[in-house]
């Protein structure tokens, strides 16, 4: 039987050997250096709206009203007044302030008209309607608060939103133009009023696409430096591209916000970028570049750290900080990955919420598990779990058992592994009937279950736990069966599963006959080989030497089992057509113990 291992390898391709590319200890260790607290007070509009960006992400929503509020008299040019603004309205609309930030977008709205820009007015007044009209308690925005008078707009749509002219029949003087759809598609996806919603990221990755597709269409409509404007919208297709699960996608356009950061800088322009554009493709880049080139990736990950100086989000800092340590073990540079695990230990228990702890003690136990300091790797485990206990996080849950039963492989300890991994199973299958769960994240899930089933079939035989595995190959066999597998999962791959589960349970019986156990009989033995043999002649096109594979496995093993009962014939006989299939598979390995064993048994 094969199966993945339970915890992918965190070691990459030998990249280690290139010095010239390596960053030194010394490096690493001054980005890691935390920021000089306390900050030093904003001393302009656009560094105010840096300031309220990063305190939004920080979830120090007081503290980022009271800075927008306190510049919100500050003259500026229309630009930064209108970027603090969307910080503004930002911040109110992660507080939940649905009345407040109506008022501000309203103000917003008038902002951008008396700038000399009433398309791109008109299509936020149309976009603050539409956020208005999904937001909760939408109906509580300015509707006669004590204290107040009731004149004045009472939204953004009542400031000069698109759309109602038409209905009266055309447009009136002074009001503000219709905006195209193409100019639609880009205030919308610059997301004016984040209600922080998750959207599908395939869905956002769409929409995204078509708003870059629009803009250079409406660029010059737009108030604000167009280089910012398509930074952001690449940033966010980015971010959106890998969650969606395209990597490759996600690189490039995070490289695209790179190349266009870096060209304003040669033409000497200052990039007003309060949303940290760059800092974000850099942390992108630190995750999709771990794989392919994790060298490139430590180095994006190291940029994201030095351009954190002045920004106090302990949650952001760690996050990179954790995917900087997963690239260093991908590039096997083992002390620096010792180095980072052990300051990311410190740093995560400065962090209020438990759920932002998980990723960062999961990396530093895989870091454990890869330098073989088992017992240290399984304290920040057991914190994973206690953590998914409290907060009934089945994810963590799961990850905590994969890592678990990893430890218990590793110190020889089998049955302890088979105990963590039926967890982990349990949890990828309770996880992927959620009704909560995309498409593509229950593909993935399934295929985790299956995984995991198939390594508790092979523990159980080993142990000669036939009821066990009779239950793991059942499991999987209820996932594999036609028809019952997601489309993302590709039928090949389900059938070898399928086969998988088959030829345990053809093992586990031959284990049980030739210990005498009682409820088994030769009969049940051959009826389980059959429907094996069965399920392997439903190859898929294309996978014939797959299914000549399985046939000499079934065979060798087959022949091991008559072997163990004395019938040493029919052992022989199996042996020769076991023998026969690896010799044409070029298995030369396994040819040579098959004609070792051949040779006993003639003899």
């Amino acid at each position: 039987m094969t199966a993945p291992p339970p915890v992918p390898d965190e070691t990459g391709p030998g990249l280690a050997d290139d010095p010239a590319r390596i960053p030194s200890l010394a490096e690493v260790r001054t980005a890691l250096r935390s920021p000089d607290i306390p900050l030093p007070a904003p001393r302009s509009v656009p560094e105010a709206a840096h300031r309220v960006r990063d305190l939004i992400h920080a979830e120090r929503f007081f503290e980022a009203r009271y800075i927008a509020d306190s510049f919100a008299e500050v003259p500026a040019p229309a630009a930064e007044r209108a970027s603090l603004l969307q910080a503004r309205i930002a911040a109110l609309a992660a507080s939940g302030l649905v009345d407040q930030w109506a008022d501000a977008a309203a103000e917003l709205v008038g902002l951008l008209r008396r700038s000399g820009h009433p398309a791109h007015a008109a299509a936020a007044a149309s976009v603050v309607a539409e956020a208005l009209a999904a937001a909760p308690h939408r109906g509580a925005a300015r509707r006669g608060r004590p204290g107040e008078g009731g004149s004045g707009p009472a939204t953004a749509a009542d400031a000069g939103a698109p759309g109602r002219s038409p209905a009266r029949g055309g447009r009136r003087r002074g009001e503000a133009p219709v905006a195209s759809e193409d100019l639609l598609r880009v205030v919308r996806a610059l997301e004016i009023v984040p209600l922080g919603e998750q959207a599908d990221p395939a869905r956002e990755a769409r929409d995204l696409r078509r708003a870059l597709e629009s803009l250079p269409r409406v660029q010059d409509q737009l108030l604000g430096d167009p280089v910012v404007v398509e930074m952001t919208l690449r940033m966010r297709s980015a971010q959106a591209l890998e969650g969606m699960g395209d990597r490759a996608g996600a690189t490039r356009q995070a490289l695209d916000v790179l190349e266009l950061a870096q060209t304003g800088a040669v033409e000497g322009r200052t990039l007003l970028d309060p949303q940290r554009a760059e800092t974000a493709a850099h942390a992108v880049l630190a995750r999709t570049l771990a794989g392919p080139s994790p060298l490139e990736a430590v180095r994006h990950a190291l940029a994201a750290l030095r351009s954190l100086r002045r920004v106090d989000d302990p949650v952001l800092r760690i996050g990179i900080i954790t995917d900087l340590l997963r690239a260093l073990m991908r590039a096997e540079l083992a002390d620096h990955a010792g180095f980072v695990s052990g300051r990311l230990a410190a740093l995560q228990r400065g962090i209020q919420r438990d759920a932002h702890r998980v990723q960062p003690l999961l990396a530093v136990a895989t870091q454990r598990i890869v330098a073989q300091r088992f017992e240290a790797a399984a304290i920040p485990v057991a914190e994973v779990r206690r953590i998914a206990q409290e907060g009934r996080d089945r994810r963590a849950a799961m990850e905590a058992s994969r890592l678990s039963a990893r430890i218990h492989q590793l110190t020889g300890d089998a049955e302890g592994a088979m105990a963590e991994l039926r967890r982990m199973a349990a949890d990828a299958r309770w996880l992927a009937d959620d009704l909560d769960t995309s498409g593509a994240d229950r593909a993935r899930l399934i295929q985790e279950e299956i995984q995991a089933q198939a390594l508790v079939l092979r523990h159980a035989v080993d142990l000669g736990e036939r009821r066990v595995a009779d239950a793991a190959a059942a499991a999987m066999e209820r996932r594999t069966r036609p028809g019952a597998a997601p489309e993302e999962l590709p039928a090949p791959l389900m059938w070898d599963y399928r086969v998988d589960a088959r030829v345990g349970r053809v093992i586990a019986a031959g284990v049980g006959l030739a210990r005498g156990d009682e409820d088994v009989t030769e009969a049940l033995y051959e009826e389980r080989r059959r429907e094996a043999i069965r399920v392997i002649g439903e190859v898929p096109a294309g996978h014939e030497e797959r299914a000549r594979y399985w046939v000499a496995y079934l065979d060798d093993r087959h022949a091991t089992m008559l072997a163990s009962r004395g019938e040493a014939e029919r052992a022989l006989r199996a042996a020769r057509r076991a023998l026969a299939g690896w010799e044409h598979l070029g298995r030369t390995d396994d040819a040579a113990r098959l004609r070792a064993q051949i040779a006993a048994l003639e003899a």
